[in-house]
């Protein structure tokens, strides 16, 4: 009973000590962190870099732009003094493989610059090999994809293409026969509407976010690459031996 009796004046003391704190509160100066705000600082100069850069080369595609539509002159073949042949009798045959469907696909260039280098293959070394032009295909939309991150989504990534883009990728990845890399689907035929598809939204979606990491979104696009056209290898077999890609196209 005395327990009781001295516990509850103890009880109501820590209870208006407490409140009495509570109602007194002590003004003091604001927390400071010297390291977070570096970091932000840090944060803020590399998007301060990036939207300068990105601000400079918008305005060079806009002179770009500017400077074509205001160009009273624009450079043209000129046909009139050309002899129209009457057919494909009035060519000199080479030798050249059967033509190759690209069904649903919108990358005829490479078709024709692919057929084309086979046949200079022939005429130089005797070789006949039928080369890949999916191959050419899946590193011309990886360096599409990395001059879009460059230009800051000024530059397309479509399926169209030129003659002389297979030379470049030759250059820089070299060639496969297409039994290494067929890069089509199991009923053989060529389909990119999906892939084309795919790799536009998550461009677009780079757009919209501002994320301009290279190494990053060159992945990503690697992988739907794969995905439609399988990963390319890293060595080939060919007459019996292993060759790198750039090793079997110096051969």
């Amino acid at each position: 009973m005395f327990l009781r009796n001295l516990l509850l004046p103890l009880l109501l003391l820590l209870f208006l000590t407490g409140t009495a704190l509570a109602d007194d509160p002590v003004y003091r100066e604001n927390n400071k962190y010297p390291v977070l705000d570096e970091i932000k600082e840090a944060r803020a100069a590399v998007v301060d870099e990036r939207d300068s850069l990105r601000t400079a080369t918008e305005k060079l595609w806009e002179l770009q732009s500017e400077a074509v539509d205001d160009a009273k002159q624009s450079l043209r073949v000129d046909w009139t003094k050309v002899k129209r042949p009457a057919g494909p009798e009035d060519f000199d045959q080479l030798w050249h493989l059967p033509p190759t469907p690209q069904f649903y696909t919108g990358t005829c260039w490479a078709f024709c610059s692919t057929s084309y280098m086979e046949s200079e293959a022939n005429r130089l070394t005797g070789v006949e090999v039928k080369l890949s032009e999916m191959w050419v295909v899946y590193w011309e939309y990886v360096e599409k994809a990395r001059s879009y991150l460059a230009s800051f989504g000024a530059t397309p990534v479509a399926e169209g293409g030129q003659d002389h883009g297979t030379l470049e990728i030759m250059k820089l990845y070299g060639i496969v026969p297409r039994d290494a890399y067929p890069g089509v689907a199991d009923d053989g035929r060529h389909d990119h509407a999906r892939l084309s598809r795919e790799l536009k939204g998550y461009l677009a979606w780079v757009l919209k976010s501002e994320s301009w990491d290279e190494e990053q979104n060159l992945a990503a696009v690697r992988g739907i690459l794969d995905k439609h056209l399988g990963a390319p290898p890293v060595d080939v077999e060919w007459e019996g031996k292993v060759y790198s890609p750039a090793s079997f196209t110096s051969k």
